[in-house]
């Protein structure tokens, strides 16, 4: 039996992480957290505060490199949930107006989503959520340069399956669940 790979992306206080979480429990597959290895965790929040752009974004690609090798390891013995990936990266350098051009298919060499759920939510309900655990480096670069439509914009290129966690995570999950069980 193939095992799964579903990538949660997200705006910023979707609650995206909360529901991978409770979507890797249900499924009984391994949470792989925020495409951050262990051997970049120590400089990324260094990288993030004092590179320019092109570096950032070469940074978070080599992030996106060393996360497939470590999913598709994992992806041997159960489904994975990843609460971000690449995408994230494509398209919040691309939303940040990254003056470097990535040809996308660097992607090529990557373990491939078979999921890809774009994590939306009511602006000021984001917001409240992002406030309640705490804003982040890119919480904050979101919110002081207005990057919320851009970005979604910038998802919306792709495939992805929008779910609506405005209001009840719960219902979010069973239709993640729904759509992820028909592909069995």
């Amino acid at each position: 039996m193939k095992y799964r790979f579903i990538v949660l992306e997200r705006i910023s206080g979707s609650g995206k992480s909360t529901i991978a979480k409770i979507l890797a429990e249900r499924m009984g597959a391994f949470l792989y957290k925020a495409p951050m290895p262990e051997v970049f965790a120590g400089i990324r929040e260094s990288v993030d505060r004092e590179a320019c752009i092109e570096a950032r974004y070469l940074f978070y690609l080599a992030v996106c490199y060393q996360a497939s090798k470590e999913i598709s390891e994992l992806l041997k013995k159960a489904d994975v949930v990843s609460d971000r990936y690449v995408l994230t990266t494509f398209c919040y350098f691309r939303a940040l107006s990254c003056s470097l051009c990535v040809d996308e298919s660097v992607y090529f060499g990557m373990v491939k989503p078979d999921f890809v759920f774009l994590i939306i939510c009511d602006p000021k309900e984001a917001l409240k959520r992002a406030r309640k655990r705490g804003i982040t480096f890119t919480d904050d670069e979101e919110e002081r340069l207005h990057l919320q439509e851009r970005l979604l914009s910038k998802y919306r290129r792709y495939p992805v399956i929008e779910i609506d966690n405005s209001f009840e995570q719960e219902k979010a999950v069973e239709a993640i669940l729904s759509l992820v069980g028909e592909a069995r």
